[in-house]
């Protein structure tokens, strides 16, 4: 009769503990957000800009102007990862 009344006892102090274990409170929810690779880029000089004398045909001549020509070198900062960011806990469409 001791064992039985232990065994019930015990059978039910463990079932009440799992039914309370899921009444928890939500206080902030999250969702996970990929943040891509960021990186720097620098320039560098392949030709620098310059002005020309041009002949145009019918006896002309045009003064033309070429811009600077640059390469861009990129350099990685920080590597792509995954952050967590808060988002609203609410289920129903109206909070």
């Amino acid at each position: 009769m001791k064992t039985l009344a232990a065994t019930t006892l015990s059978a039910l102090i463990l079932m009440s503990g799992q039914a309370l274990a899921w009444e928890g409170i939500t206080q902030k929810c999250y969702q996970k957000h990929y943040v891509g690779p960021k990186f720097e880029t620098t320039q560098v000089l392949v030709k620098p800009a310059k002005k020309a004398y041009e002949y145009r045909g019918n006896h002309r001549v045009e003064l033309v102007y070429y811009p600077a020509l640059y390469r861009e070198v990129r350099h990685q900062v920080a590597p792509a990862r995954w952050v967590m960011r808060e988002v609203s806990c609410c289920s129903q469409p109206r909070c």
